[in-house]
């Protein structure tokens, strides 16, 4: 149910957890608890973060003339 994953994940970074789980209950039928809209949404945001972070090295490895940007898990913050 990747719809209802994403509708989770776009609540729970709008809205408190619980109003989050309980929109999803009122919108979808399902029902989740608000520690899983909180881990949920974390996990994603953790993920969107990371990508983010690695495309701003590249791009900044690309505008220093850098040919091969520094990928390593212990480059990122």
């Amino acid at each position: 149910m990747p719809h209802a994953h994403q509708s989770l994940v776009r609540l729970g970074a709008r809205l408190s957890f619980e109003e989050a789980a309980s929109e999803l209950h009122a919108l979808l039928g399902i029902e989740v608890s608000d520690s899983r809209v909180r881990r949920q949404t974390l996990q994603v945001g953790a993920s969107v973060q990371a990508i983010q972070t690695e495309q701003a090295n590249i791009s900044h490895a690309s505008s220093c003339g850098s040919s091969s940007p520094n990928l390593s898990p212990h480059a990122w913050p």
